[in-house]
């Protein structure tokens, strides 16, 4: 093949797998033409000219410019999307047949990327079609693939409806090789002063569904309310008609009257004014 107009592009092979009996004739007006001139290589030098070389050989001679896409790098992106993890947290080490492969780069060719069904993590494999000028192939690329997840662990028991404290749980980072959870807690702000829905083993790996908010105020209980007039502050205190966890608004009741308003609970049986008090005809007889 020679690298000569109109065939400069084709130079864009520096990453290519070994093909037996493919060489390449450089010329010295290769460094001419863009986007060759772009490239940092040996193969430009005056030396080159006219010099015939292999394709292993012209690989330890060029380097790609930063602004290519490698395969590699869109096979982690495909991974990062169906795993829901950044692509940095993922560890990928491909064989050493589809190492060849995956430094191919795009805009030199075109790849059409079809998972094949199975797991996320552990061995996974893609059946792809690379195309470029003049020829269209279709490849299996195989991998192993880990990945880093924090993870919310338990140092010991939590009983059900108890409220989780921050010296109950530790934070880890763990290397995954099988499926990853997306209900996994990662940081002590998402569980410490909520309460546990089931009774939770030392060691256990919290997820959402193990977790509530805790109740802030109960039905029946009397909550201070605090309202905001310009300057001035005022408190008072309210029954609760209902039940609610932390930043939630509830509906409260003057004792004594049929006044109802609501709050937006801010603490454990505290809340803050939100709606002016409304009588209403009473349910319970009182």
């Amino acid at each position: 093949m020679l690298l000569k107009p109109p065939f400069t592009d084709r130079i864009f092979l520096p990453d290519a797998p070994s093909i037996p009996g493919l060489t390449f004739r450089l010329y010295r007006d290769i460094a001419d033409f863009e986007p060759l001139a772009a490239l940092t290589t040996a193969c430009m030098t005056a030396d080159a000219v006219g010099e015939i070389m292999t394709a292993d050989e012209l690989q330890s001679r060029c380097r790609p410019t930063p602004d290519f896409d490698p395969q590699r790098d869109i096979l982690i992106a495909d991974l990062a999307a169906r795993l829901g993890v950044p692509a940095a947290d993922i560890q990928v080490r491909f064989t050493a047949e589809s190492e060849k492969f995956v430094r191919l780069c795009e805009p030199l060719y075109r790849f059409s990327i079809a998972p094949r069904r199975g797991r996320g993590l552990g061995d996974v494999a893609w059946d792809v079609t690379v195309s470029a000028q003049g020829f269209r192939d279709r490849i299996s690329i195989a991998a192993t693939v880990r990945a880093w997840q924090n993870q919310l662990v338990a140092v010991r028991p939590i009983a059900a409806r108890a409220l989780v404290r921050p010296d109950d749980v530790i934070e880890k980072r763990v290397l995954l090789d099988e499926g990853i959870d997306p209900r996994t807690l990662s940081s002590r702000e998402q569980v410490v002063g909520q309460q546990a829905v089931v009774e939770i083993g030392a060691g256990t790996v919290l997820t959402a569904r193990m977790i509530e908010a805790a109740p802030m105020a109960q039905s029946g209980q009397l909550i201070s309310v605090t309202a905001q007039s310009g300057h001035i502050e005022i408190r008072t205190v309210a029954e609760a008609r209902e039940s609610g966890g932390y930043g939630q608004t509830i509906r409260v009741r003057r004792p004594g009257t049929r006044e109802e308003f609501f709050v937006v609970l801010t603490g454990r049986q505290t809340g803050r004014l939100v709606s002016a008090p409304t009588p209403v005809a009473s349910t319970d007889g009182r």
